[in-house]
């Protein structure tokens, strides 16, 4: 141990490379939970660690990496990340490495971002995330990085921003910031492949968003994220599963709210349509999806006046919702109830509505 922590500490620029290597030994050890616990625990292991990933000169770089990974390890044990992210140097270290935009770094930016991600999902530290500048600002450049080189970074940022969405308190400042709703759009919107993570991150951070009621009104509003969730929703690939349904989820989500029904309803060639297409999917693997769209019809139903233009619709809404009610399955269950659920609105008996058809 003694050995491993004189070699990660060595200044000297001649031993450039036995820092390296006390650093690498201490990477390997934080692989288990307890020695990670164990190690961080350790006052000169820890500014070991903390030390190596600040320093910024050219010769240090991989060391500096070296400090970082050991990090991103330390930052992967649930119960280490309030303490790591609420570490003053710790916190600071990550976020120098999060803006670095030289190619040549972007193994720094992202472990940074792999850290970030990661403390993202504790609880403790969403708020205070949320609340730092630094943090915001990073995150959302994080989520725009416009090279193929920085792709794995646009993932962790926006699965971080998508982490901190879940949080009720965060929905409306969230939102309201014009950044963080801009880069949420942007990837939302992303059609390259290799960016599907990062699409569904951000899709899924705008379906947390658009549970709160005062956003779900707005986001409907808002002609870009519109677009970017029908967009999604109509996406059909085995591969685009995942983001079909946070657009479907939050479709249904914008649904709920009153000054949207009509609206959603009445834009026929985009929600109604999709809506009714996903609520008639037959493929197992596409419950979840179909789950989604049959709860939104559901909401759009409470609409009285949707209501009579729903059971109206019999090659559409009516026959989808008829097929669904139906179904006995143990795990169409949700389907079933929905179906049913948005037949009462029409005042009819949701197993006789085929005789309309």
């Amino acid at each position: 141990r003694a050995a491993a922590l004189k070699a990660a500490t060595a200044a000297n620029l001649l031993e450039v490379e036995v820092r390296e290597c006390g650093l690498l030994v201490l990477w390997n050890l934080v692989g288990e939970a307890p020695m990670a616990e164990a190690v961080w625990g350790n006052a000169e292991a820890r500014e070991a660690i903390l030390q190596a990933a600040q320093l910024e000169d050219a010769c240090n770089m991989r060391n500096r990496l070296c400090g970082l990974r050991v990090l991103q390890e330390l930052a992967s044990v649930t119960y280490l990340r309030s303490e790591i992210w609420t570490h003053d140097i710790a916190r600071s270290a990550v976020l120098a490495a999060a803006v670095v935009t030289n190619c040549s770094e972007k193994s720094l930016r992202e472990s940074a971002f792999r850290i970030l991600m990661s403390c993202s999902s504790d609880k403790s530290n969403k708020d205070m995330m949320w609340q730092d500048d630094a943090t915001r600002a990073a995150l959302c450049a994080g989520v725009r990085s416009g090279s193929s080189i920085f792709r794995r970074v646009r993932i962790c940022a926006a699965g971080a921003l998508q982490n901190l969405s879940s949080v009720p308190e965060l929905k409306a400042p969230m939102w309201a910031d014009m950044s963080v709703r801009a880069a949420l759009i942007e990837a939302a919107k992303m059609q390259d492949p290799g960016d599907r993570m990062a699409r569904t991150c951000a899709l899924g951070a705008l379906q947390n968003l658009s549970a709160s009621i005062g956003e779900s009104s707005s986001m409907w509003e808002d002609e870009q994220s519109r677009e970017a969730l029908l967009e999604a929703a109509r996406l059909s690939g085995t591969a685009d599963r995942k983001a079909r349904i946070c657009a479907l989820g939050a479709l249904r989500n914008l649904a709920a709210t009153a000054e949207n029904k009509e609206r959603m309803w009445s834009d026929k060639d985009g929600a109604r349509s999709i809506v009714v297409q996903a609520a008639s999917l037959s493929d197992k693997a596409d419950r979840d999806a179909r789950d989604c769209a049959l709860a939104t019809l559901w909401n759009l139903a409470r609409d009285p006046a949707n209501a009579k233009l729903m059971e109206l619709d019999v090659s559409g809404a009516r026959l989808a919702i008829d097929v669904a009610s139906k179904l006995t399955e143990p795990e169409d269950r949700k389907a079933r109830a929905y179906a049913q659920a948005a037949a009462k609105s029409f005042g009819s008996d949701p197993m006789a509505l085929g005789a309309a058809s």
